[in-house]
């Protein structure tokens, strides 16, 4: 019966992954970074969920804040009635793979009936990052993750080059650059 309990490694026995408590004391997970639930991700927290795993936001910083408030103006300004726009608002996108609560820069909701503080639940109809202090694989994985739940049309503001990539599931990017029209 002991050996039932004991792990096949060396003889230490099983528990389960530690993913609360003081971060700095927390197991990793899978890719290397420390676990975390959901109720590490509140308002002015530094933390995104990423299946089960704490992934530090990247600070909006210069340019990439600018950017970010004026897109939110101009969506505010032009969009149609009955849409709602969002900055910096945690997004729920678990999934059987795991907990998982990202932060786009900006979103664009059609089925927000009443603003509430708690992540959004449900399909924006656009999500913007803008590419600027964060890294590569930082923005890919969470555009991976928005395409995979299936969101329509993800932006990815590209600030000093000044070009706009569009993504969305099943085709391939489109980049526009400056003069161009930009489809929505």
């Amino acid at each position: 019966m002991l050996a039932g309990m004991m792990a096949r490694t060396n003889g230490i026995p099983t528990r389960p992954p530690r993913n609360t408590g003081p971060i700095e004391l927390r197991d990793f997970g899978p890719t290397g970074r420390r676990l975390g639930t959901p109720d590490d991700c509140y308002d002015g927290s530094p933390w995104e969920l990423h299946r089960g795993e704490l992934i530090e936001q990247m600070g909006s910083k210069d340019i990439h804040g600018i950017v970010m408030a004026l897109l939110a103006a101009l969506f505010r300004t032009h969009a149609r009635e009955g849409f709602t726009v969002m900055t910096d608002v945690y997004c729920d996108l678990s999934d059987p793979a795991g907990p998982s609560l990202r932060a786009p820069d900006v979103v664009l909701v059609g089925d927000l009936s009443s603003p509430r503080n708690d992540a959004y639940r449900g399909t924006p109809v656009l999500a913007v990052e803008i590419r600027g202090t964060q890294s590569k694989r930082y923005l890919e994985e969470k555009v991976k993750l928005y395409l995979e739940h299936e969101w329509p049309w993800v932006w990815i503001a590209h600030a000093e080059r000044r070009e706009l990539e569009v993504v969305r599931p099943g085709t391939a990017s489109i980049t526009y650059r400056p003069g161009a029209e930009v489809p929505l």
